[in-house]
This record gives structure tokens, C-alpha cells and sequence, in this order.
């Protein structure tokens, strides 16, 4: 059951120097910058069996977890709404990530958490839901560094588009589409 009694239980919004292109196709790439910006993230993570699976106007990336992070449950699920949406489903809790353009290179990422534990006033519960909000906020932080990195590339004259990796990017070609 992919949305059972989920609570909200914060939002936080983050401002960021890049274009909202930039911020969806680091979503979609099928998991590619994981491994080398996320490093806790990954070590729960069974990229093996990673997959990503392209509709029109939207797309879904799952992958196994490998049960050494609880927080990630079986699996994690992240998937893409056009032009600017993302559910991202993991263990207990479903966020969503809304990318706002606010300028031609700025934009603002807002998320929403939501959990399903029965009851959210428990102490321990409490504890388990501020670590997982806390752990997905360094996923963040992590996150906009490298989209206010990319977006300075390129601006760089080095900069060159270039092929899509038919194994990895199939989402973001999806969106550039």
C-alpha cells in the first residue's frame, strides 16, 4: 500500500541558485549521482537492481534497499510528475518535492514529509521521524550544492552538452523530450 494514514508532519522550503531544470534532472538520472553525493543514502541502497520506468509526463525510479538503513524500508520509490513534481517514497514516510522557478537561474524546492506511524505524539516515534527528517535534509543540502555547482558549470565556457546515457538517463531524456 503505497499511501496508507499518512501524516503531514512538516514542510520546509529551500532556495536555490540554479535553474528548476537543473534541480529535475539531477531528480532523474537515474540514480547516477547517488552513489558519489549521498553517501549514507547509498550504503542502503542495492543499486543492482536499480530501475527506472518512463510514461508520458511522468516516471517512477525504484530500487531495493539492502535493509541496512531501517529508515529506507524495503524500498525506495522516487517518482516524477511534468512538469515540476516529485513523490518520493521510502520506509514510513512520503514526501513531495514541488520545484517553484523563481528567476531564470533561482528556484525554490518545497517539501512536504508525511508519515505513517499510529501514533505521532509517541517519544520514540518523535525521535524516528526528526532523524529521517534530518537525514532527508542533508540528501538536500547535498543536493544543492552540486545543483548550484552544475548551474555554474555551466555558464563556464568549457561547458558542452552532450549525449544521454541510455542506461541511466532515460528520465531526464524523458523530460528534455
Amino acid at each position: 500500500d503505497l499511501l496508507p494514514n499518512m501524516k503531514h508532519v512538516e514542510r520546509r522550503v529551500y532556495p536555490m541558485k540554479c535553474n528548476w531544470k537543473v534541480f529535475v534532472d539531477n531528480g532523474l538520472d537515474g540514480g547516477y549521482h547517488v552513489a558519489y553525493v549521498h553517501e549514507r543514502l547509498a550504503q542502503g541502497l542495492e543499486f543492482e537492481g536499480y530501475q527506472t520506468h518512463i510514461f508520458d509526463r511522468c516516471s517512477y525510479q525504484i530500487c531495493e534497499s539492502n535493509k541496512s538503513d531501517a529508515r529506507l524500508g524495503d524500498k525506495v520509490i522516487y517518482a516524477w510528475v511534468w512538469p515540476n513534481l516529485f513523490i518520493n517514497r521510502y520506509g514510513n514516510c512520503l514526501d513531495t518535492n514541488v520545484v517553484v522557478p523563481t528567476g531564470p537561474d533561482t528556484c525554490e524546492v518545497i517539501i512536504d514529509w508525511y508519515f505513517n506511524y499510529n501514533d505521532l505524539d509517541d517519544w520514540a516515534t518523535q525521535k524516528l521521524v526528526k532523524r529521517h527528517v534530518a537525514d532527508s535534509d542533508a540528501v538536500q543540502q547535498e543536493d544543492i550544492v552540486l545543483c548550484e555547482s552544475s548551474q555554474r558549470g555551466m555558464r563556464s565556457m568549457a561547458f558542452e552538452d552532450g549525449r544521454y546515457s541510455s542506461k541511466l538517463e532515460g528520465g531526464v531524456h524523458s523530460f528534455h523530450k
